[in-house]
């Protein structure tokens, strides 16, 4: 009994470290990137100072419109770079 009580442990022991290196890493984000995207939605539209009966729909449009800008910045890059941007075509290859 003494045997298999010890066994027990150190295999608990042994399996430890392994256990706890399963969990995923948790990433957090710095108080430079929250006031970050803070500043991005403010020039998007969105008020702080807003009413609470306004809030999902005043910042999910205000990141909405910084997607928008974001999306067209990228397409201005990418039109500057001589390489164009990804062209959304259909063909009509053996169409009568």
């Amino acid at each position: 009994m003494k045997m298999f009580v010890r066994t027990l442990f150190i295999a608990a022991v042994a399996t430890l470290p392994v256990i706890s290196s399963a969990q995923p890493p948790t990433t957090s984000v710095t108080r430079t990137q929250v006031e970050s995207e803070l500043s991005q939605l403010e020039k998007a539209g969105y008020s702080i100072a807003g009413s609470d009966l306004d809030y999902p729909d005043s910042i999910e449009s205000a990141e909405a419109r910084l997607a928008a800008q974001l999306e067209e910045a990228a397409r201005n890059r990418a039109m500057q770079s001589g390489y164009g941007s990804t062209i959304n075509g259909t063909s009509n290859s053996g169409a009568r």
